[in-house]
C-alpha cells in the first residue's frame, strides 16, 4: 500500500522513512525498485546496484549525469509511475564523501521533477505527468545519523510521517 504523495507526480520526490517497509503492493502499473543500501557503499557499488536492480541499459555510463539520463528515460521499463526504494540507507555511500550523497539526493530530485512535467511536442514519446519518488529507509540503528548526513549535505528531505508511510503488505 501507498502513501498517498508516492502516487502523485508533483514534489517532493525524495523521502526519508524511519518505519521499516516490507513488500509493496503497486498500484496500477507502479514500477517499485528496491535497492540495498548495504550494496552501495561505494560509487561504484551504488551503480552497480541500480543497474542490476533497474536493469539500466548497456549503455549506462556509471556516472551523476548518465544516471539522470537514464533515471529520465525508462524507456526500457515503462509505467505509470516509479518509487525507488533505498533500504539500509545509513549505509549508502558510507564510504564517499557527503558531497557524493548530495549527487545521488540531486539526481533523484531532478528526475523527479523531470518526470513531474507533461511532454507534449506532438510525438511518440509525448505523456502526461509520471510519479517518479525515492524514499531513504534508515534502519533503527541508522537513525539518526542518516539525516544527519543529509543535513551535513545541506539539502532537505521530505520524511514521511511514520504514521503515513508506505505499509507493509
Amino acid at each position: 500500500m501507498f502513501s498517498a504523495c508516492l502516487s502523485e507526480h508533483a514534489g517532493p520526490w525524495v523521502h526519508m522513512s524511519r518505519v521499516p517497509i516490507g513488500s509493496m503492493e503497486a498500484a496500477g502499473n507502479m514500477r517499485v525498485i528496491q535497492l540495498d543500501g548495504t550494496r552501495m557503499t561505494t560509487l561504484d557499488d551504488m551503480f552497480d546496484e541500480f543497474q542490476r536492480k533497474a536493469r539500466f541499459p548497456s549503455y549506462f555510463g556509471r556516472n551523476a549525469n548518465a544516471l539522470l539520463e537514464v533515471l529520465t528515460d525508462m524507456a526500457w521499463m515503462p509505467a505509470s509511475g516509479y518509487v525507488w526504494i533505498i533500504r539500509s540507507s545509513d549505509s549508502l555511500l558510507v564510504a564517499e564523501s557527503n558531497d557524493t550523497l548530495a549527487c545521488l539526493v540531486e539526481c533523484l530530485q531532478d528526475a523527479g521533477e523531470e518526470w513531474s512535467k507533461p511532454v507534449k511536442l506532438g510525438e511518440w514519446w509525448d505523456r502526461d505527468p509520471v510519479p517518479f519518488h525515492a524514499v531513504f529507509v534508515s534502519g533503527p540503528d541508522g537513525y539518526p545519523a542518516f539525516p544527519q548526513r543529509l543535513a551535513d549535505t545541506g539539502l532537505l528531505v521530505d520524511e514521511l510521517p511514520s504514521n503515513s508511510a508506505i505499509k507493509p503488505v
